[in-house]
Formats: C-alpha cells, structure tokens, sequence
C-alpha cells in the first residue's frame, strides 16, 4: 500500500515529503503488475540492449528507460550495478522503480561481470592487470563510450556498492571525453578501509543474510518474480564471483581509496555537487570513517560541492530495497 510503503521510508530517513509520495505512489500500482508486464509497460519486454564495445571488440550490455514526453536527449542518468551484478531481471526492477518514480530524465543502467555463461562486461587481460593494480578506469571505458554513441553530453553518475566507487571513477573520466558530470550519487561504498582480499570477500558474503529481508518488505509482486528469474542458482553465481574480472576489482574494493577517487572526481568537475550516502549499520562502508571524512571534505570544498546524509538503521542490502534505493537517489539529485 502507498501508506506502508511512505511509513516504512520515514522509518529508515527523513526523506523530503515529496520524495517519499514520488516513490510511493509508483510502487502502488507498479507492485500489482507481473514482471512481464512491468517489463512492457517501460519497454523493456524485449529484454536488455547488447552491443561490442569497438575498443575492446567484448559484448557490453545495457538498459535505457526514455521518458514518454520531451525530454532533454543529450542528458542522462547512469545507474552503475553493485558487484558481480549483471543486466538482469531483478535489476530491471530497481531501475524502473527509480524511474518511475522521476520519470523526467532517461536512465541508462550498466551492469558488472557476472555468472558463468555471461561473459558481457568481462576485462580482458591486460585490464584485468590495470584493474588489480588499483585503476578502476577500464571497468568504465565501455560505458564513456556508448554514451558518447547515444549523444548525451551531461550525466548524473550514480551508484550503490561497487558501483560507487565505478560511478566516481567514471565522474573523474567524462570530462576528458565531452561529457558534463552535473551531479554523482554514490551510495554504500565498499573501498572505505583496509581489509584485504580475503576480507573484503568474507565481508560481501556477510552482506547475503539480511537480503531476503529487505526485498520482502517492499511487498513487490514483480521484484519476487524478477528474483526468481536472475537465479542462476550457487555454482554459477560463486563462479562469477571468482572470474579474474570480479577478483581484480575486489581486490581496489578492499583498499582504503574512496578518499582519493572521489577528491580525484571533485578535481575533474569544479561544478558538479557529490551526494555520498551510507548506512549506520553497513558491513561494508566505514561509518566512523566517511563521518570523518565528509566533515574535513565539507570544510575543503564547502557543502554546495560535497554532501552527504546518513541512514542510521540501513545494512549494506539496503539497495535491494528498490523503494529505499529510489529514495535515497531522489533525495541527492533533488537537494538544493
């Protein structure tokens, strides 16, 4: 229901009134649909969009959601999936609950490496090396170039997880190929503290329980489906884990260097404002750390470039919580 959905946001964060009607309203009637026809209804029935990125001649795969009035076609908001997440179903759904609930400007969602038998967005070996050396660059460059392809000259990055730390990474980069990074979004970032390989595994795994949780409360019939649908089942999904791509990119996961990817981003575009969002309870993002870090970063650069908000009681697997996820986005790009 509209009020469940609005009371169960207020418990997480004060969100502004009108963010939390935006997205309870379209949870409303898009949880009564099927996948499939949640699917059709954003033109995505026909599944995603798949292409060779002419550089590294390996497939790439990706959404885009358009508005269905006038709007402007050179600007885009860019979705960077979490870890090891591919373009699938239960992602669909996370980017058409955050559209549909601010569907003024076109969404253009790309995915990670992810299970055996999906080898789109995979790094070659050469990357898979620039990559474990601690340049996230290469995991980017696909997605530079097909917006430059689509024409859009300004973005918005935004991110959860892994794809914060891609989203920033990519921030810093657009500027040296034509595009305008207005804003970045990034949310729940995991490269906060030293933890190690090892650790930074055993922490993405400790992330797993309270997932079933998060995506029964927002009591949407289409994201079960769409669940059920992107299981690939344990090996496949432990076996994307373990692809050289997804190792190297733990790997500058488990490093402390957010800090400098994100100063690096804020260098690259003097006039874009950064959002940087986590939860209290967060496994993986560092809160004693990024409070600290936000406060001397407010102070270097002022509260009109960088902000940021906690949500006290939310657990990494927040974002799969596709209302809290939207909230949480709309919050950031509609501040003033």
């Amino acid at each position: 229901m509209i009020t469940g959905t609005a009371e169960r946001l207020e418990n997480f964060y004060h969100f502004d009134e009108g963010v939390i009607a935006d997205v309870a309203e379209v949870a409303h009637w898009q949880n009564d649909l099927s996948f499939w026809q949640l699917a059709d209804k954003y033109g995505l029935a026909d599944g995603l969009s798949r292409g060779v990125d002419p550089v590294t001649g390996r497939p790439f795969e990706y959404l885009r959601l358009t508005p269905q009035e006038d709007y402007d076609d050179t600007h885009a908001r860019v979705l960077h999936a979490p870890m090891a997440t591919p373009i699938n179903p239960s992602l669909a759904v996370r980017a058409i609950r955050l559209f549909g609930a601010d569907p003024k400007q076109q969404l253009v969602v790309v995915g990670n490496p992810g299970p055996v038998g999906s080898n789109a967005g995979t790094l070659g070996r050469q990357e898979i090396r620039q990559v474990w050396n601690g340049d996230l660059s290469p995991t980017v460059m696909p997605t530079i170039r097909l917006l430059g392809d689509l024409g859009i000259k300004s973005v918005d990055h935004l991110g959860y997880s892994c794809g914060a730390d891609k989203a920033v990474v990519a921030s810093a980069l657009s500027s040296e190929y034509g595009l305008t990074t207005k804003q970045q979004v990034l949310m729940e970032m995991a490269s906060t503290r030293e933890r190690g390989l090892l650790g930074m595994l055993k922490a993405f795994r400790s992330c797993r329980a309270p997932l079933a949780e998060y995506i029964k409360n927002t009591g949407s019939k289409p994201l079960y489906e769409a669940r059920r649908l992107a299981d690939v089942g344990k090996l496949r999904y432990a076996g994307g884990l373990l692809r050289l791509s997804n190792v190297a990119i733990a790997k500058v996961l488990s490093q402390d260097g957010f800090s400098a990817r994100l100063q690096e981003s804020i260098s690259a575009n003097p006039d874009m404002r950064s959002t940087v969002i986590w939860g209290g309870c967060s496994e993986l993002a560092d809160n004693t750390y990024l409070t600290e870090l936000m406060d001397g970063l407010k102070l270097g650069y002022g509260s009109d470039v960088i902000r940021s908000f906690v949500v006290e009681r939310m657990l990494h697997a927040g974002g799969d919580d596709v209302d809290l996820h939207a909230a949480m986005v709309l919050q950031a790009l509609r501040a003033t």
